[in-house]
């Protein structure tokens, strides 16, 4: 299982890199592609996350986003619902998806994102965990790709 404070760590850094601050000094490394704009105080929908953990990591990061930015997060039974009723799939180039997405959520920001890589620390090498969480704004054309990696002597859950 994912640590808690392994998972947060890495997905904390979406809300401060995505805004092009820097990241807590527990990150090891963060980069950032894309276009990112500012992000406080807006409504965010969160869709499925993939890799392990899928819904602890999207439930960590809105928490990130809300505690650091403070947005507001769309309920999670309608972002699923939504996805579940249409056959949209978040990605960069769907413009067209996620304003419907935007409009019909009534939010600002669509994120999703995974876990790429997950090792827990088991007495040996420290645990590492590799996020990476997509941001597109629903009215213009920023978005953001930001990736954290964290490694360290972290118990699994």
């Amino acid at each position: 299982m994912i640590s808690r404070r392994l998972l947060l760590a890495a997905a904390a850094t979406a809300p401060l890199a995505a805004c092009a601050e820097r990241p807590p000094h527990f990150i090891n490394q963060v980069s950032i592609e894309g276009q990112p704009a500012p992000i406080g105080g807006a409504r965010l929908a969160a869709f499925a996350f993939a890799g392990p953990e899928p819904i602890r990591v999207r439930d960590t990061a809105v928490r990130a986003f809300v505690n650091v930015k403070g947005v507001v997060p769309v309920r999670f039974e309608l972002v699923d619902g939504y996805a579940a009723s249409t056959p949209f799939q978040p990605s960069f180039p769907d413009r067209a998806g996620i304003a419907r997405a935007g409009q019909t959520l009534g939010c600002d920001v669509v994120i999703w994102g995974r876990v790429n890589q997950f090792e827990p620390y088991q007495g040996g090498p420290p645990g590492f965990v590799d996020v990476t969480v997509n941001l597109a704004w629903v009215a213009n054309p920023a978005y953001a790709v930001v990736s954290g990696q964290r490694q360290a002597n972290i118990a699994a859950y």
